[in-house]
């Protein structure tokens, strides 16, 4: 395994803004889709910020589909992806004291707040250039998005909800703390077309870091792999049937901390679920990380294999992996944010 910093890579200096580590690959394009946060440097009533979204085609050419004005520093990490748009549903999470954070006066965390009043904001992107759809609603505290697709004018998004942000919060803060990874609900998020919205609990476990096979990102699938924890001090990976609910679980040692289960299918042919999940999983009990091989159809059994690293990662270590990346960096340069 290798892990290298390959250098700054602006996309010809159209890159703008912020990079999100979740961009989402549209795999019957080969597109790219991605968004940023920019801080207005004028700032204008209701508009403190903006929402600076993606597309990268197929030649690594960037493209801007929208600039959306935000009445508040969001910080927002992840997004949906279906055929029609990008799919944002942002917490109530921002920098109230940006002024006092910019002179060092307050760190970050003190000056960011979580305002569960102002709701959770939507954002429904379209990918042809067309108007944004936004609209507000109930507070939904979420890191993570899963997959998310169009339903007969509907837009359905897969998300691990948690009951408020101090929950999740305490787990960012502490993800060295085995106690602190509790992990949140596995959700599916339905936004009608009349801005309605319906909120369905697919797993009782808790879990994080959600996983699909990407060749289904942005269509409707049947499977997500997460990493759960069942809250006695035992961890491991679960595969959920998003139609039954159904639940296939692989327990892994006391303590342990795995991160995204990755689907890798065992031909491009082969059917949903029809692979192994590659596992970065922190070894409490060795304080090392190692790579953890399992058959998706067959949770039960042994990992078909399990590489050890001379060191550690991070817990909870994950982002966007590709299986090699070419793209040389750019000369040094200004950073455009």
């Amino acid at each position: 395994m290798v892990l290298e910093t390959l250098g700054r890579y602006t996309f010809g200096r159209r890159l703008l803004s912020t990079f999100s580590p979740h961009p989402k690959l549209d795999p019957r394009t080969g597109e790219l889709f991605n968004f940023g946060l920019t801080v207005n440097t004028a700032p204008r009533p209701g508009a403190l910020a903006a929402l600076r979204c993606y597309r990268i085609d197929t030649s690594h050419r960037l493209h801007t589909l929208a600039t959306v004005p935000l009445p508040h520093i969001y910080i927002n990490h992840d997004f949906g992806l279906t055929e029609r748009y990008l799919v944002f549903v942002i917490d109530p999470l921002h920098v109230k004291h940006p002024i006092r954070m910019g002179l060092g006066r307050l760190d970050a965390n003190a000056a960011t707040v979580h305002e569960t009043e102002l709701g959770s904001l939507v954002l429904l992107v379209p990918r042809d250039g067309g108007t944004v759809r936004r609209f507000t609603i109930p507070t939904i505290a979420k890191a993570h998005v899963n997959n998310a697709f169009d339903d007969r004018g509907d837009v359905v998004i897969d998300v691990v909800r948690y009951d408020d942000w101090k929950a999740l919060s305490a787990m960012l803060c502490n993800f060295r703390d085995y106690d602190a990874f509790k992990g949140g609900v596995l959700s599916r998020v339905r936004l009608t077309a009349a801005n309605r919205t319906i909120v369905e609990d697919i797993s009782t476990l808790y879990t994080e870091f959600p996983m699909h096979d990407w060749r289904r990102t942005g269509a409707d699938y049947r499977y997500s792999y997460l990493a759960y924890n069942d809250g006695q001090r035992r961890t491991g990976i679960v595969k959920v049937d998003n139609n039954t609910g159904q639940e296939w679980q692989h327990d892994l040692a006391s303590d342990d901390f795995p991160g995204e289960p990755i689907f890798v299918p065992r031909t491009p042919e082969a059917a949903e679920d029809d692979g192994w999940l590659l596992v970065i999983n922190y070894l409490a009990a060795e304080h090392r990380t190692a790579l953890v091989v399992l058959d998706a159809r067959d949770l039960h059994a042994e990992p078909v294999a399990v590489a050890r690293l001379p060191h550690h990662f991070m817990p909870g270590f994950h982002g966007m992996f590709t299986p090699d990346l070419r793209m040389k960096p750019e000369k040094p340069a200004l950073s455009p944010f």
